[in-house]
């Protein structure tokens, strides 16, 4: 297991020292020093987040307030990743910290720090994978709802025609997985959502509301007709977890199928499709402003993003 350990420049002498700790106990740190002064910063620290399955942040008054630590922080947490704080600065408390590494695993001396390092190490489950039918919408909202609050990072699709109407217990697992939404953007974690735009102003006036209040929720608008295609709706889980609907065009009731996967290598796949659709597709203010849609709904936040995407 390789750990990443982020840290102040001015904190030099405390991450020497703490590296010579975890070195003698023989764990594997990623090396800084192979970073030159030609290298792209963005560029090295991605593949850190490749290569560590873990960070360190050694938490000081200084590196709370290094934009470049807390964006090192932001994209291990982003990713997945393990964070551990290493409290080296007794002026750092609890109301200092970013709001999302509040109740993180902390330590303050070097032999706590190794404990917790090795306990996490240990008790990491083997690798998983596993695939489940999905019976129904209302547990179709269940995963969902699941997927959200157990994870870092959503990206999600919301494309293609109107859902049916909901029925019976459908609604309340309907608004429990909106509220989710709405608690999983309100906390700080990142939100992709993929729209598709034919004959869908709704959708566009909601998320947009939304996106001008969170900047931790990223809509893009892929500008393709797409209601007379079978597609494949997606909400993919941090690395590891998919929940997908096929439906069928030609089906006169769509044909909707739901499966749930844990899978990194079939998450990756969906991965790969989703991001080239993203790159292909538009950020919502500048497409709304490119085609003159105007502002007309007004909604309080993020729990009044519509959930009418193909797989609801």
């Amino acid at each position: 297991m390789k750990i990443f350990v982020s840290h102040s420049d001015k904190d030099a002498a405390i991450y020497l020292l703490l590296c010579s700790s975890l070195a003698a106990e023989r764990l594997d740190l990623w090396d800084v020093s192979a970073i030159s002064a030609g290298d792209s910063l963005s560029h090295r620290l991605s593949e850190a987040i490749s290569e560590c399955q873990m960070c360190i942040f050694i938490a000081t008054r200084r590196s709370i307030k290094s934009k470049w630590c807390l964006a090192e922080l932001g994209a291990f947490w982003g990713a997945g990743k393990k964070v551990i704080l290493f409290i080296a600065d007794s002026y750092v408390d609890e109301n200092s910290l970013p709001p999302q590494f509040k109740g993180n695993a902390r330590a303050k001396t070097p032999d706590d720090l190794i404990k917790a390092i090795k306990a996490h190490r240990n008790n990491k489950p083997a690798p998983n994978s596993f695939c489940k039918p999905i019976n129904s919408r209302k547990e179709l909202y269940d995963e969902c709802r699941n997927l959200i609050e157990t994870s870092n990072v959503i990206r999600d699709t919301t494309w293609g025609q109107r859902s049916p109407d909901l029925v019976d217990d459908e609604v309340q697992a309907r608004e429990l997985y909106r509220a989710s939404v709405s608690l999983h953007i309100g906390s700080n974690k990142p939100y992709h959502e993929l729209l598709t735009a034919e004959k869908r102003n709704d959708f566009l006036n909601e998320s947009l509301t939304v996106k001008k209040q969170f900047p931790n929720y990223q809509c893009r608008v892929l500008d393709l007709d797409i209601s007379g295609l079978s597609i494949m709706d997606l909400m993919i889980a941090d690395k590891n977890r998919v929940l997908f609907a096929y439906v069928s065009a030609r089906h006169p009731t769509r044909d909707v199928s739901y499966v749930l996967v844990e899978s990194e290598v079939v998450a990756a796949l969906f991965l790969q499709f989703y991001y080239e659709a993203w790159d292909i597709s538009t950020d919502i203010l500048q497409y709304c402003k490119e085609n003159s849609i105007i502002q007309t709904v007004v909604v309080s936040g993020p729990d009044e993003i519509s959930d009418d995407a193909n797989a609801g």
